[in-house]
């Protein structure tokens, strides 16, 4: 019974016990007691992340959109959410001329850049954690509206030495990560583990498409050699509606999800040792 449920077993021990269950039914325990299986951890699926719940168990329906479709409304609802952002984020390939107009230079950007980047990867273990507890629709929405104001903010911004610049940052690489990694596990616990790969294929292909509108956009913004203030603040606030617009795609998206349950939560370290081999990290 336990191997229809969320209690199944990651290991061939099951079989193993039917197999002494029947003998002792036989009244057979000597040989009964020879096939007993091995004491071995059994994992449960609350006890593991959603995205590796659904890779180890199969879909669970935490995240489908109710229609039964591989490629429903909430699939494509998600697609225009993330085409939207990745274009929002590519209209920020121009950062730089945002810096040497403040009066930076190359050095300047690459601490900002760098420091923004480390902060996010710290704060990735967080987000982890977050959709696990409070599932991908909460972080994807706060994650997006964090950076639509993230992006208001900078048209304060005046001068790139103060640590505003940098705490901005952190929250700006910060809210795409979250953005962009509660998309991911939403396509990945909604669909079954033969089809997992093509979809989160399929959904990577609004980051490309939102890359191409947003370059080109950011040209047409921002296209002269040196642009002014007006410009620059014309560059953000497009991006901060275009996440803006995101929005009601995500709240749409997962809609008819169900609130996820109450899970135990394993160590950090096991769960990397066994679902984050370090070549995949290194490559």
């Amino acid at each position: 019974v336990e191997g229809f449920g969320y209690n199944r077993p990651i290991d061939w021990c099951s079989g193993l016990s039917v197999l002494q269950s029947y003998l002792r039914i036989l009244y057979i325990p000597r040989i009964a007691s020879m096939v007993a299986p091995t004491p071995r951890r059994v994992i449960r699926r609350d006890s593991l992340p959603i995205a590796v719940a659904a890779a180890e168990f199969g879909p669970s329906g935490f995240a489908a959109d109710g229609s039964g479709r591989a490629y429903g409304a909430g699939f494509w609802t998600a697609y225009i959410s993330n085409t939207l952002a990745s274009a929002a984020w590519a209209l920020l390939f121009r950062y730089a001329d945002f810096i040497a107009y403040l009066g930076g230079t190359e050095l300047h950007l690459g601490w900002i850049v760098g420091v923004g980047m480390v902060g996010s990867v710290v704060m990735r273990f967080f987000l982890g954690t977050g959709i696990d507890r409070h599932g991908p629709r909460v972080i994807w929405l706060w994650s997006l509206v964090a950076l639509a104001a993230v992006l208001f903010a900078h048209l304060g911004i005046s001068d790139y030495r103060g640590p505003a610049i940098y705490g901005l940052r952190i929250i700006l690489c910060t809210a795409v990560a979250g953005a962009f990694g509660a998309s991911a596990t939403f396509i990945a616990a909604g669909t079954s583990v033969e089809r997992m790969a093509e979809l989160i294929g399929m959904l990577g292909t609004s980051g490309f498409l939102g890359m191409m509108l947003g370059a080109q956009l950011g040209d047409l913004l921002c296209g002269t050699q040196n642009p002014d203030r007006g410009q620059i603040n014309q560059l953000f606030l497009v991006a901060a509606l275009l996440t803006a617009a995101a929005i009601p795609f995500t709240w749409w998206a997962p809609r008819h999800q169900s609130a996820p349950s109450r899970r135990r939560r394993p160590p950090m370290l096991w769960i990397l040792r066994r679902y984050q081999p370090g070549t995949v990290l290194l490559v």
